[in-house]
Protein backbone atom coordinates (compact mmCIF):
# COMPACT_ATOMS: atom_id res chain seq x y z
CA UNK A 1 0.00 0.00 0.00
CA UNK A 2 1.40 3.23 -0.74
CA UNK A 3 1.39 5.77 1.59
CA UNK A 4 2.18 9.47 1.89
CA UNK A 5 4.46 10.98 3.82
CA UNK A 6 4.63 13.80 6.16
CA UNK A 7 6.72 16.10 3.74
CA UNK A 8 4.69 15.67 0.34
CA UNK A 9 1.50 16.54 2.56
CA UNK A 10 2.73 19.67 4.01
CA UNK A 11 4.25 21.02 0.38
CA UNK A 12 1.44 20.14 -1.59
CA UNK A 13 -1.48 20.59 1.13
CA UNK A 14 -4.11 21.74 -1.01
CA UNK A 15 -3.75 18.95 -3.32
CA UNK A 16 -5.03 16.83 -0.70
CA UNK A 17 -8.24 16.30 1.40
CA UNK A 18 -7.18 14.74 5.11
CA UNK A 19 -9.83 12.11 6.82
CA UNK A 20 -8.96 11.33 10.15
CA UNK A 21 -10.66 7.88 10.53
CA UNK A 22 -10.20 7.45 14.47
CA UNK A 23 -12.60 7.75 17.00
CA UNK A 24 -14.16 10.55 18.01
CA UNK A 25 -12.15 11.17 21.42
CA UNK A 26 -9.10 10.74 19.61
CA UNK A 27 -10.05 13.22 17.19
CA UNK A 28 -11.17 15.88 19.58
CA UNK A 29 -7.76 14.97 21.08
CA UNK A 30 -5.66 16.42 18.26
CA UNK A 31 -5.67 15.93 14.63
CA UNK A 32 -4.60 17.29 11.49
CA UNK A 33 -5.70 20.48 11.13
CA UNK A 34 -8.14 21.30 8.07
CA UNK A 35 -8.93 17.44 8.54
CA UNK A 36 -12.05 15.67 7.78
CA UNK A 37 -13.18 13.35 10.69
CA UNK A 38 -14.85 10.10 9.50
CA UNK A 39 -14.96 7.45 11.58
CA UNK A 40 -13.46 4.15 9.57
CA UNK A 41 -16.82 2.36 10.26
CA UNK A 42 -18.63 5.41 8.59
CA UNK A 43 -16.53 5.90 5.52
CA UNK A 44 -18.73 4.24 3.27
CA UNK A 45 -22.16 6.29 4.15
CA UNK A 46 -20.04 9.21 3.93
CA UNK A 47 -17.88 8.67 0.58
CA UNK A 48 -19.61 11.93 -0.68
CA UNK A 49 -18.45 14.21 1.61
CA UNK A 50 -15.38 13.83 0.47
CA UNK A 51 -14.64 16.86 -2.18
CA UNK A 52 -13.39 14.52 -5.54
CA UNK A 53 -11.07 17.54 -6.69
CA UNK A 54 -8.52 16.44 -3.84
CA UNK A 55 -6.60 13.13 -3.26
CA UNK A 56 -8.64 11.54 -0.19
CA UNK A 57 -5.55 10.83 2.76
CA UNK A 58 -6.58 8.53 4.90
CA UNK A 59 -4.81 9.32 8.54
CA UNK A 60 -5.15 7.48 11.88
CA UNK A 61 -3.00 7.92 15.33
CA UNK A 62 0.34 6.17 14.25
CA UNK A 63 -0.29 5.87 10.45
CA UNK A 64 -0.75 1.73 10.24
CA UNK A 65 -3.48 -0.48 9.89
CA UNK A 66 -6.55 1.76 10.21
CA UNK A 67 -4.88 4.64 7.85
CA UNK A 68 -4.46 1.38 5.79
CA UNK A 69 -7.51 -0.22 6.06
CA UNK A 70 -9.56 3.07 4.94
CA UNK A 71 -7.13 4.00 2.06
CA UNK A 72 -8.40 0.62 0.92
CA UNK A 73 -12.03 1.00 1.53
CA UNK A 74 -11.40 4.18 -0.43
CA UNK A 75 -10.30 2.03 -3.33
CA UNK A 76 -13.18 -0.49 -3.03
CA UNK A 77 -15.54 2.71 -3.08
CA UNK A 78 -14.43 4.09 -6.37
CA UNK A 79 -11.72 6.73 -4.80
CA UNK A 80 -8.63 4.77 -6.43
CA UNK A 81 -6.46 8.10 -5.70
CA UNK A 82 -6.94 7.08 -1.34
CA UNK A 83 -3.63 6.92 0.28
CA UNK A 84 -2.57 6.49 3.91
CA UNK A 85 -0.48 9.19 5.51
CA UNK A 86 2.72 7.61 6.92
CA UNK A 87 3.29 8.26 10.74
CA UNK A 88 0.01 9.19 11.27
CA UNK A 89 -1.34 12.05 13.88
CA UNK A 90 1.53 11.09 16.12
CA UNK A 91 4.38 12.65 13.29
CA UNK A 92 2.33 14.95 12.41
CA UNK A 93 2.42 16.56 15.75
CA UNK A 94 6.19 15.40 16.43
CA UNK A 95 6.30 17.92 13.16
CA UNK A 96 4.99 20.96 14.38
CA UNK A 97 2.10 19.81 11.95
Amino acid sequence: MKKLTQEALSENRDRYVVIDVRSSAEFEAGHVDGALHIPLDELEGRIRDLPVDKVPVAVCNLGGRKSEEAAKKLHELGRADGIALEGGTAAWRGKGG
